[in-house]
């Protein structure tokens, strides 16, 4: 197989996530489709991670192991594998993650099928890695051609996780992810706007979280979301009409208050 045809490009990025990324790694290796790149970027970890990769690694072929000789940050971490895919699709893997066996070959599929989607997800369980707890997280897909109620939807049901679907790779080039908190959402807005999105009725994703998920700042000890609302307002003014735009920024603006009221900080 000449990896650099792979039809999927995998980016893992991980920091001393020796306790969780063997099994990342496996659920990869197990997928039925197996026509892709596995790209790991060690962000200089402290711990075993490095040795475990590496086994990993030289054990198939399909592996490669990068390590950072210094922390460049969660954040460009995320970014160093994307700008490394080349292949048709692109997939982020967080370290504490699963991938059910045959998610690669659903969402493949869904793609190869569908010309104008950019961006196929699906339910996901939330597992608690302490405890084995699991729940199950429905997603709404935003597949209407039109623009403007892809991005009602998007708003409506923000869900960060949409991030770890399979993206179009010449999609996915055009979006920006940036360093603020709720980048991840503006991330699949931008992919909204453009794209249509699918989501999978059956669960093929595994979410781990370590005991109690609590939301916290990318760039600070408080969750800011101004940077966030700045940005969907000018995307939104950008792509839109003043009506449109301005429904479509109330909007954010009343799901934000209503996100702040509901989340601890």
């Amino acid at each position: 197989m000449n990896l650099n045809h792979a039809k999927v490009t995998i980016g893992l990025p991980v920091y001393n996530g020796e306790k969780y990324v063997k099994d990342a790694v496996q659920s990869v290796l197990s997928q039925t489709h197996t026509d892709f790149r596995l790209i790991i970027s060690d962000n200089s970890s402290t711990d075993n991670t490095g040795k475990i990769c590496q086994e990993l690694a030289a054990n198939d072929s399909r592996i490669q192991y990068i390590k950072q000789p210094e922390n460049i940050g969660a954040l460009d971490n995320f970014r160093y594998v994307k700008d490394k895919a080349e292949s048709e699709y692109f997939l982020w893997l967080a370290f504490d993650d699963r991938l059910k066996p045959d998610f690669l070959a659903k969402t493949v599929f869904t793609l190869d099928s569908d010309p104008g989607c950019g961006l196929v997800f699906c339910d996901y369980i939330v597992r608690n890695l302490e405890t084995n707890e699991e729940s199950l997280v429905h997603v709404s897909a935003s597949n209407s051609s039109n623009a403007f109620v892809r991005c009602v939807i998007r708003l409506m049901d923000m869900c960060p996780s949409i991030i770890y679907g399979l993206h179009r790779t010449s999609c996915m080039k055009k979006a920006e992810l940036e360093n603020f908190d709720f980048a991840d959402v503006h991330y699949v807005m931008q992919i909204a706007i453009n794209n249509r999105i699918k989501t999978l009725c059956e669960p093929g994703y595994i979410a781990g979280v370590k005991g109690i998920r609590t939301p916290y700042s990318l760039t600070g000890k408080k969750i800011s979301r101004t940077g966030f609302l700045k940005k969907e307002i000018a995307l939104f003014y950008s792509n839109f009409s003043f009506f449109y735009a301005s429904f479509l920024s109330l909007l954010a603006i009343m799901i934000m208050i209503k996100n702040k009221l509901v989340l601890k900080e």
